[in-house]
């Protein structure tokens, strides 16, 4: 019996040991008071809080989410299996003028950049059809937001896949909102995969950001070292073959069907 208990003693410490290295940071309440529960994923890496994860966001983004109280945020941390670092998340449900409201905000990497936040405000008369602000008005609003909270890096509006963003047409019951990318540059030249969206509301407010930039960049090729653009085009011509096909093309509004004879390139 002895040993049996030496057994389970020495069981229960190791299990203590690993719920709390792997502990998710939440706010608890003790005693009437709210308690804040931080997050560790291992013994090795660094404690983070939900007062460190606001501190990095107010000072990143002031004046978004100014109506929300620290209580109010609840915090969240998780791993993705290419990623390396943790990602932290916080997220808020509040009632304002007896309706609801949801935000959520997260972070990457070692210095906790916001790599994104949404957020579902109280709808407005003025955010429905016809909206207060116009889709030009709207891509000023989504290109000052970028100039004014993303210093680090050059971004550059994406003018032709913007439309790709219109994923369907609005309901007019539906608050309109307008969605923009911008390229991260290097010396004039976007680099691929390195985004930046951008959604506003019809009344100006921004509702959605992402940062797909925040990754470490690499080393990049000397742009004045490149080849001129006539000897890629020919080296091109020389690799390029194509095939004929039939391409069908579907109206999804009306169901039907649209067959075309293309050429495509091999």
């Amino acid at each position: 019996m002895k040993k049996i208990g030496i057994i389970l003693t020495a069981s229960a410490l190791s299990i203590g040991m690993f719920s709390s290295a792997v502990s998710a940071a939440s706010t608890v309440t003790v005693g009437g008071q709210p308690v804040n529960v931080v997050a560790q994923v291992n013994s090795t890496e660094k404690v983070v809080t939900k007062e460190d994860l606001l501190k990095k966001f107010r000072s990143a983004f002031p004046g978004f989410f100014d109506f929300v109280n620290a209580s109010d945020f609840h915090m969240s941390s998780y791993d993705y299996p290419e990623r390396e670092e943790t990602n932290y998340q916080m997220s808020f449900n509040k009632l304002q003028n007896g309706k609801d409201t949801y935000g959520n905000i997260s972070f990457y990497g070692e210095d906790l950049e916001v790599e994104s936040f949404s957020y579902e405000p109280i709808r407005t008369p003025d955010s429905l059809f016809p909206a207060k602000v116009s889709k030009e008005e709207a891509k000023k609003v989504a290109t000052d937001f970028v100039k004014k909270f993303l210093k680090a890096g050059n971004y550059k509006l994406n003018e032709e896949n913007n439309d790709y963003f219109y994923y369907s047409k609005q309901i007019l019951t539906s608050p309109i909102s307008y969605s923009f990318s911008f390229n991260r540059m290097k010396d004039d030249v976007a680099i691929a995969d390195q985004l930046i969206t951008v959604t506003v509301l019809g009344n100006g407010d921004i509702v959605n950001f992402y940062n797909s930039a925040i990754t470490k960049s690499p080393t990049f090729d000397d742009v004045k070292k490149v080849k001129d653009q006539k000897d890629a085009f020919e080296k091109i011509k020389e690799n390029l073959t194509a095939r004929l096909q039939y391409q069908v093309n579907t109206n999804y509004e009306t169901g039907k069907n649209d067959v075309k004879l293309v050429y495509v390139p091999d």
